[in-house]
């Protein structure tokens, strides 16, 4: 019996690696008689965002449903040419993931883009659009977590890239 829960763990923590480690944006594994998609078992597993409509042109705050935070100022967004949008209302839409459960489920990796690993108290995914062209959140803010418990190390904001943003 040893030997069958020994293999049984190996191939459990094998395929737990596989699935974690993997950066590519959709991997599908075949068992012989069974198809695995990792993206579409992660879809199901990702956090709901949570929709906000921010008026543009004066300041503004949100809060969302697990304690962040987000103070926009008067001239924080732009379009895609770097023009500061004046007038109208922004959706954003607000993701939190802070637990480590959260990043997994995600798929959010706390890593530098030269690969160094970040530790990490949490992170927020933040969507811009106006009339359905995206718009971008170009520094004129505040952005507060609410975290577990009190820590002595600073936090510092990290903007991430995504394959969807490039």
């Amino acid at each position: 019996m040893k030997p069958n829960f020994l293999s049984s763990a190996l191939l459990f923590l094998g395929l737990s690696t596989a699935l974690l480690s993997c950066n590519k944006d959709d991997v599908t594994l075949n068992n012989g008689s069974n198809m695995f998609n990792v993206k579409t078992l992660f879809e199901g597993l990702k956090s709901p965002a949570q929709t906000f409509n921010v008026p543009v042109g004066q300041p503004y705050e949100i809060n969302a449903a697990g304690g962040t935070r987000i103070v926009f100022k008067s001239n924080t967004f732009r379009d895609a040419l770097g023009n500061v949008i004046n007038s109208g209302t922004v959706k954003v839409e607000l993701t939190e993931i802070l637990k480590p459960a959260d990043m997994i489920a995600n798929r959010v990796y706390t890593t530098t883009l030269g690969h160094q690993i970040l530790r990490s108290g949490g992170a927020v995914n933040l969507k811009a659009t106006l009339d359905g062209n995206p718009v971008f959140a170009t520094g004129g803010y505040d952005l507060k977590f609410k975290q577990d418990a009190e820590s002595d190390n600073p936090m510092a904001l990290f903007t991430r890239i995504t394959s969807a943003d490039s």
